[in-house]
């Protein structure tokens, strides 16, 4: 009856232990900070993200005179892990960290003046 005692609380530790080990815990979801090239169409607001198309590499611009492209955090409410084309850039951010269209403008005198690194003009 003794051994009994004792056997009884470990068994249900044991129990307990084993059923833990297949619940589902929810594994908290990464934020998307990536920064990304984005070329601009040319022809749309520089400030509005719909005016860019991603690309997956420096689009290589010369330093000329008009918009060509912009390095900036990628908008995670745009970003299909399926489909990176529909990614485009962030607007606007109170994240320090993230590079937005917002803080390009800024830097580039409303994207009139290549910012190194970050916007490129073309002829």
């Amino acid at each position: 009856m003794k051994k009994l005692r004792f056997v009884l609380p470990l068994l249900a530790i044991l129990i307990v232990v084993a059923a833990s080990a297949f619940t589902h815990r929810e594994q908290p979801k990464a934020t998307l900070t990536v920064q990304a090239w984005f070329e601009y169409d040319g022809v749309g607001d520089p400030a509005d993200a719909s005016s860019y198309t991603y690309t997956s590499m420096d689009p290589g611009c010369d330093d000329a005179t008009h918009l060509c492209s912009i390095q900036a955090t990628i908008d995670p409410a745009t970003y299909d892990p399926n489909d990176l084309n529909t990614a485009k850039p962030l607007e606007q951010s109170s994240n320090s960290n993230d590079i937005t269209l917002q803080n390009l403008a800024q830097e580039s005198e409303d994207f009139t003046i290549p910012v190194e690194d970050r916007v490129e003009f073309r002829q």
